[in-house]
């Protein structure tokens, strides 16, 4: 294995396709709780009928909470996402998917041990092996620097179905190699990543770096093309990619790219990268 002095992508940076997984996990556990709670009528309550009633109104308020929880977390308010999630899993301690987001909500706060319990707590309640989960927790592991955990997680998530494909999957995967320091078997996730899904950003942005590192702009120009010409494009993307035409001279292309930061990430914290010059970061 090669070493790389080579930044490695984030959680947060990995995480538009984590917290899509995790997002369309709380939805599915709405939509069962939704289907499952008994519809009001005005025939009279059979013997039961209160006690189940009440269950189930409890547990599709927990899955409401825990959907509500992916939401805030996706728009980046991680605090409220907790709270949301820890009111998902007050009502109802068997769903996993409150877990699972209260996990990443937690990691995001910084409260790693905190992600551990409520990812221990989602891996027992799932009611069959759930791969987005596998994934999260693995790459939890894997910024722990845990990687004889972390990898057969990661390998066993991508065995399982996903209503996104299996390209978040493999970036992630790609991305645990590269913190590894396995550069040839992290080139090889991102490639596939990329193969399936040819915009997806943190494939794009992590195969882009092992081309930086290697010398070969081009190759690393080329692979942010595909992103940064569409709707995937973030800001993390578009100043790499202005960063690259700086290094190759191209005044045009990276003035081009940085109007596109200015006009789509205004308050983004690579515009102010941009502004104070710093182009070696």
């Amino acid at each position: 294995m090669r070493r790389l002095p080579v930044a490695v992508l984030s959680l947060m940076m990995a995480g538009a396709a984590l917290l899509t997984a995790c997002q369309g996990s709380a939805s599915a556990a709405a939509r069962t709780a939704n289907e499952t709670a008994p519809a009001a009528s005005g025939m009279p309550a059979q013997p039961g009928t209160a006690t189940t009633t009440a269950t189930a109104s409890k547990r599709h308020r927990a899955a409401l909470h825990a959907e509500l929880a992916a939401g805030y977390l996706h728009a980046g308010q991680a605090g409220i996402a907790r709270d949301e999630a820890m009111r998902a899993t007050g009502l109802d301690a068997g769903l996993a998917s409150g877990w699972h987001v209260l996990a990443l909500a937690e990691l995001a706060l910084g409260r790693a041990a905190d992600a551990e319990r409520s990812f221990a707590a989602a891996l027992a309640a799932a009611p069959a092996p759930d791969g987005d989960l596998l994934n999260n927790h693995g790459w939890m592991l894997c910024q722990q620097g845990r990687y004889d955990e972390a990898m057969p997680q990661l390998r066993r998530a991508l065995t399982l179905p996903s209503e996104d494909g299996a390209g978040h999957r493999l970036a992630t995967m790609g991305a645990c190699q590269l913190r590894q320091g396995d550069a040839s078997a992290a080139r090889a996730s991102f490639g596939e990543a990329l193969r399936l899904v040819p915009d997806h950003g943190p494939a794009a942005m992590g195969l882009a770096r092992l081309y930086l590192h290697d010398g070969d702009l081009r190759a690393a120009a080329s692979v942010l093309d595909a992103v940064n010409k569409g709707q995937r494009a973030s800001a993390a993307s578009l100043w790499l990619a202005a960063r690259i035409a700086h290094r190759q001279g191209d005044a045009a292309i990276q003035a081009d790219l940085i109007g596109r930061l200015r006009e789509r990430f205004p308050h983004a914290r690579e515009l102010t990268a941009y502004e104070q010059g710093a182009w070696d970061e």
